[in-house]
């Protein structure tokens, strides 16, 4: 099934007074590929609420979102936890170098006088 097709079944199987919600979701997901924490909420909530949607298959594309969005995903925690030990990383060299720099500049200061 591909996100149209998905969005597409979304809607239709979605009550009138409420039909924006999703027309709205395929909008920005359309726009910006990716779902915020909220929309993948409503869109995991619709598919367990709604009886004629519970068999839906979500696509890969937007279950990865609805992942990344609900931070279910292993790819991110581990994106998160590698860019902190990178941050970490360049924290402490700047650390290092600030060090090695006062002491040469200490060190200058007491070989002058």
């Amino acid at each position: 099934m591909n996100t149209d097709t998905f969005f597409k079944t979304l809607i239709d199987n979605t009550l009138e007074q409420y039909k924006k919600i999703p027309k709205d979701l395929e909008r920005n997901y359309n726009n910006y590929g990716s779902l915020t924490v909220k929309q993948a909420q409503w869109i995991e909530t619709a598919l367990t609420r709604n009886k004629a949607l519970r068999e839906l298959e979500i696509p890969d594309e937007i279950q990865t979102e609805m992942d990344i969005a609900l931070g279910t995903s292993d790819v991110v925690l581990n994106d998160k936890q590698e860019k902190t030990l990178i941050d970490r990383d360049e924290l402490n060299q700047i650390i290092l170098e600030e060090i090695a720099n006062a002491i040469t500049r200490v060190m200058e200061r007491i070989s002058i006088t």
